[in-house]
């Protein structure tokens, strides 16, 4: 939907870590209402190293960069970034024909 309208944008959130180094739960949502659904659902499913401490948590931030002409169906996308708190999607960075 976000590609349809042409919409760019960050989202940002905290991850609530267990002993056993899964997302217990997801706070602090931001950016882009579109984005932010996708990211927490997105978050919840992922699995970390045990951690030494009780719990813990880590902000995490994701970049959408939507290339390409909105009607444009997503071909291609790149996901980068510095682990474990920032990643990049990039949707159709090739500039990917439909």
């Amino acid at each position: 939907m976000a590609r349809q309208v042409g919409i760019e944008g960050k989202a940002a959130l905290v991850a609530h870590l267990s002993k056993e180094g899964r997302v217990s739960a997801v706070t602090n949502v931001s950016g882009n209402p579109l984005f932010q659904s996708a990211v927490s659902e997105a978050v919840k499913e992922w699995r970390f190293d045990r951690l030494i401490d009780e719990v813990g948590q880590l902000t995490i931030t994701f970049q959408f960069l939507l290339k390409g002409e909105p009607d444009q169906r997503i071909v291609n996308y790149k996901v980068s970034g510095t682990l474990p708190d920032y990643f990049e999607i990039e949707a159709n960075p090739f500039g990917a024909n439909p």
